[in-house]
């Protein structure tokens, strides 16, 4: 039962550091779009696969 909490709490504690770093990169691609010019950008959606295309 112990490992099972254990497991739960992990996957909790995960699931909230990937929420943060969500939100640090959206506030990123805004800070990247209001100060770069478009040559400068480095974090495009192809960088992160997982991301879906712009459509």
């Amino acid at each position: 039962m112990k490992k099972h909490l254990n497991a739960i709490n992990q996957v909790a504690s995960l699931k909230a550091e990937i929420n943060e770093l969500n939100i640090e990169y959206k506030y990123l691609q805004q800070w990247q779009s209001q100060n770069l010019r478009p040559e400068e950008l480095f974090l495009t959606n192809t960088d992160f696969p997982h991301k879906k295309q712009p459509t």
